[in-house]
């Protein structure tokens, strides 16, 4: 069972399925809206980056061996490149 924080849990997915092939695996992750981040404390433009960041490294990580491959849709990476742009994500590492 993996737990994790919502923004968080398909990039989970694929790393456990990257390092554990063949296993079986449920994920879940606590129905938190984005507004209920943004009022328990980290600012949005944290928050932002770090979903800019989590799309960056589901497509970067399976070329890299650190996540099996898992599709992002198009409108999630339209989302992406127009938050990039308007200048979102540009020094979130890893």
């Amino acid at each position: 069972i993996l737990v994790q924080v919502p923004f968080m849990q398909r990039r989970a997915l694929a790393t456990f399925r990257h390092y554990w092939p063949g296993k079986s695996v449920t994920a879940s992750s606590p129905p938190i809206p984005f507004e209920t981040y943004e009022a328990s404390g980290p600012s949005r433009e944290y928050l932002l980056e770090r979903l800019v960041g989590e799309i960056r490294r589901m497509l970067e990580y399976p070329a890299r061996g650190l996540q099996a491959p898992d599709p992002v849709p198009e409108a999630v990476r339209a989302a992406w490149r127009e938050l990039i742009g308007l200048g979102v994500g540009g020094d979130f590492p890893g």
